[in-house]
């Protein structure tokens, strides 16, 4: 049970349940979120806490965004109880147990690339960034794991995802369509390349990269930027359009029109004052389907 709503049973028990007495919490999934005021806390009211991990009593290390994320996430479990305000910050501070067993679900397997985790090494030359991601297919329907799709935090909500996917799809169908008629093409000249199943995939956080899809919708945070692409050797941000959706050419797409459209090089910027949250969803050619540039743009 997630340290927040352990807690906050604790207080209700002793509320509504004076005779029912706790002598002992075990906490094995605290490390290094254990403080000494918590301790404190618990001997005053005749409980002691058993700690089968080495931990620290500290907070330090834990940047300043990461603890507002976990104020939005523990708040609404710690509402209904009276805490002292003393205890309030550290059962946040205990509420990463909660995303950290929920990034454990939803692990990717070590050769997958879908689930929580860092990206998958192919080769002893990839670059190694830092970053984690979630990653996950969302067409074809009949190809979701679902297994992989978080239930927690309880804003993630996986009817929304599967709401939005299909809107996102007929966006991208129009723009395929779009793009190919700005170069006198036949409408399909560029989706029909991609298969009668193309692949979608959704993925959360970023790092410095190229996307190998046909086209990606970037739905940004309404109140942090972080989005930058390169220009002229160059680093630019993105600027913030509230509600709107910014569109990202991939190499697929730069294949099929032979480098008329570019795929830019591009990454997310942390903020040390705000988490940033913004989610990403890609189209991509069938696993086994060969693209190459679409004939009308290929001279002789």
């Amino acid at each position: 049970m997630a340290f927040a709503r352990l807690l906050a049973q604790l207080i209700k028990l002793r509320v509504h349940c004076p005779d029912f007495i706790i002598k002992t919490i075990r906490l094995d999934n605290a490390g290094e979120f254990t403080s000494q005021t918590f301790n404190d806390f618990c001997m005053s009211i005749g409980i002691s806490v058993e700690h089968p991990v080495a931990h620290v009593h500290t907070q330090n290390g834990l940047a300043e965004s990461l603890i507002k994320h976990l104020q939005l996430i523990a708040r609404p479990l710690l509402m209904k109880s009276k805490l002292p305000i003393s205890v309030l910050g550290h059962a946040i501070l205990h509420a990463a147990s909660l995303i950290r067993e929920e990034k454990l679900k939803n692990s990717r397997a070590a050769n997958e690339v879908e689930g929580y985790g860092h990206d998958l090494i192919v080769s002893e030359r990839q670059v190694l960034d830092w970053n984690t991601r979630l990653f996950l297919r969302v067409c074809p329907e009949n190809e979701r794991n679902l297994n992989l799709w978080p239930e927690n935090p309880h804003n993630f909500s996986r009817d929304i995802l599967h709401a939005y996917s299909p809107n996102v799809k007929q966006m991208m169908d129009l723009l395929f369509k779009a793009m190919a008629k700005s170069l006198d093409l036949e409408k399909n000249s560029f989706s029909g390349q991609f298969g009668d199943n193309p692949v979608m995939q959704v993925r959360f956080n970023f790092y410095p990269h190229m996307d190998r899809s046909g086209v990606t919708v970037l739905l940004q945070d309404e109140e942090v930027e972080g989005l930058q692409i390169v220009k002229d050797g160059a680093w630019i941000t993105v600027p913030l359009i509230p509600r709107a959706l910014v569109v990202n050419l991939g190499n697929q797409m730069q294949i099929l029109s032979n480098r008329i459209f570019k795929s830019p090089v591009h990454k997310a910027v942390t903020n040390t004052d705000k988490p940033r949250i913004s989610v990403a969803m890609s189209n991509e050619a069938e696993v086994d389907k060969e693209i190459g540039p679409v004939e009308a743009l290929i001279d002789d």
